[in-house]
């Protein structure tokens, strides 16, 4: 089963890879920015670059389509981060609904990065209890933290 930490021990070692929802579901990115800073906000401002006019003349006397490269802002945005955190690699997930395309997408990341120990930052109000459902739904993985990331507003779950 997966161990649960208090707020008071989020940023403690012990997981090479900490996972944490967008800054829409999460207050925890905010507080995590701040050791970064601010790469997670300026990533989210970044926008791809125009090509210059020349470049548009040259493609279009060739008869070639101009790349069209959309925002990312959908995709897990993944930073180094051991020289600031007491972990390896810190990566922004941005939640969609359901829980299980999210949890998906989270396996898929860490699967990625060939499973190391695991972080889980939870969305805001997630009980731990409704993450570990899901995700036993996926996975048979279970050594891995969790961080609650209660509302104040909600009741306790």
């Amino acid at each position: 089963m997966a161990q649960v930490l208090s707020a008071a021990s989020a940023f403690n070692p012990g997981n090479d890879l900490w996972i944490v929802p967008d800054a829409d579901n999460s207050r925890w990115v905010l507080k995590l920015d701040w050791y970064l800073n601010f790469q997670i906000q300026q990533a989210g401002r970044h926008a791809p670059s125009e090509l210059s006019g020349g470049m548009n003349e040259l493609l279009g006397e060739i008869d070639w389509p101009a790349p069209q490269i959309p925002p990312q802002k959908k995709n897990p945005l993944m930073i180094s981060v051991d020289s600031r955190l007491p972990a390896r690699w810190l990566v922004v997930v941005p939640h969609p609904e359901p829980l299980s395309d999210w949890i998906a997408r989270l396996l898929e990341v860490w699967g990625g990065l060939r499973k190391p120990s695991l972080r889980v930052f939870l969305p805001t109000g997630l009980p731990a209890g409704r993450f570990n459902e899901e995700w036993k739904r996926h996975s048979h993985f279970d050594d891995m933290t969790l961080v609650l990331d209660q509302d104040s507003r909600a009741p306790d779950a």
